[in-house]
């Protein structure tokens, strides 16, 4: 057996969430900025999305900043002394867009001064189903550290967000 870990190697996480919402509201999530603002970011982090153009070579930029150093200057200069960011940025292009059932994209990831941008590649396809949307997320990365050790646990924890805006009272 290939050990998984070996340098070059694309390792592969695939999770899926049966979602109570029809697959229209599923969709608008992803392929909108107030859609994508209100739940792709990591937890206690804002994100800001600032291209998005949902086409075949199309872009997506956006950046997150952890919540607490919003607007905080000092406390951003501080931790950025220790050489530790307070944000990062991601920007990409989509592969394929197949309005309702598939979005494909390209990313790069940068988390700033102590690592190399982690590139990676995610499918979204969305399922109608009887009790909403059975959305599949796969991701393929390249087998590094931080992929070996969180790109399960970032696939899940987008899927734990996306329910909590479904379920949550849509404002009037």
């Amino acid at each position: 057996m290939e050990d998984p870990s070996r340098p070059g190697r694309l390792v592969r996480f695939t999770e899926e969430r049966v979602l109570p919402a029809p697959v229209q509201k599923v969709w608008s999530l992803w392929t909108t900025r107030d859609g994508l603002e209100s739940w792709w970011s990591p937890e206690a982090f804002v994100m800001k999305v600032e291209e998005l153009d949902v086409r075949v070579g199309g872009r997506i930029e956006f950046s997150y900043e952890e919540a607490g150093s919003v607007g905080k200057p000092e406390w951003q200069s501080e931790f950025q002394g220790k050489g530790v960011s307070t944000s990062w940025s991601g920007r990409g292009t989509f592969l394929e867009v197949d309005r309702l059932k598939r979005l494909s994209f390209r990313q790069a990831l940068d988390f700033g001064p102590r690592s190399s941008p982690q590139e990676y590649r995610m499918a979204a396809d969305f399922h109608a189903v009887e009790t909403g949307t059975r959305l599949v997320l796969t991701t393929e990365a390249p087998s590094t550290k931080h992929w070996m050790l969180l790109g399960r646990q970032n696939l899940v924890g987008q899927l734990d967000r996306l329910a909590r805006v479904l379920a949550s009272p849509t404002p009037s």
